[in-house]
């Protein structure tokens, strides 16, 4: 990321830059150039190459709305628009790829929501149970996973298999959800408490 002073001011513009340790251009190329602060970026391969990224766009020290973007690259040419603008702080996004399908969790006004394209086109899930940080989202073998941390610090995990979710509270006490990934249908589940770190491998 950049940070660029502007107007006098003590506060800082965000900008996304991408580089690679591979290849003979080790050079970084800076993606994004909006006025507004880019931030909090989730990046995931795509099969066949290139990415899929998407991060937060955000109006900086005001705090008062965030939408979401998404983009995709080949060769390194990033193609973007707006993905979640809805409500009025979008944030958080954590982006999954399994096949060629995307899914895409992120934080709507105080809501874990998830999103995929395995139909062709994006279609989204609001769940109920309150949501703080740490959103993530996980797939294998049909299944498909989302935690997050809820105001009182406690890591839910939501899990759909066919079109039905269900989900369970992974902590008492307190801990906060930082990383999840998926295996032969499982998911394990990384949390913070304490300054100790859990993990928690479904059954």
């Amino acid at each position: 990321m950049k940070r660029t002073l502007y107007g006098g001011g003590e506060f800082a513009q965000l900008d996304l830059f991408q580089a690679k340790t591979y290849g003979a251009d080790l050079g970084r190329q800076q993606i994004t150039f909006d006025p507004l602060w880019d931030t909090a970026p989730s990046l995931a391969r795509r099969p066949g190459g290139g990415a899929v990224l998407a991060w937060e766009r955000n109006d900086g020290p005001r705090g008062e709305a965030a939408d979401i973007r998404i983009a995709t690259s080949a060769d390194g040419a990033w193609s973007s628009r707006a993905f979640a603008t809805a409500g009025n702080l979008n944030t958080q996004p954590d982006v999954f790829t399994s096949g060629w399908t995307t899914l895409v969790a992120w934080l709507r006004d105080g809501r874990a929501v998830a999103a995929d394209n395995a139909s062709g086109v994006f279609t989204s899930h609001t769940f109920l149970t309150p949501a703080d940080f740490h959103p993530r989202v996980a797939a294998s073998l049909g299944h498909v996973f989302v935690s997050w941390t809820t105001p009182d610090a406690r890591t839910f995990l939501a899990e759909r298999v066919g079109g039905a979710w269900t989900g369970i509270y992974l902590s008492d006490p307190p801990r906060a959800g930082l990383a999840m990934t998926a295996r032969s249908g499982k998911t394990t589940v990384l949390m913070l408490s304490s300054l100790r770190l859990f993990a928690r491998t479904q059954n």
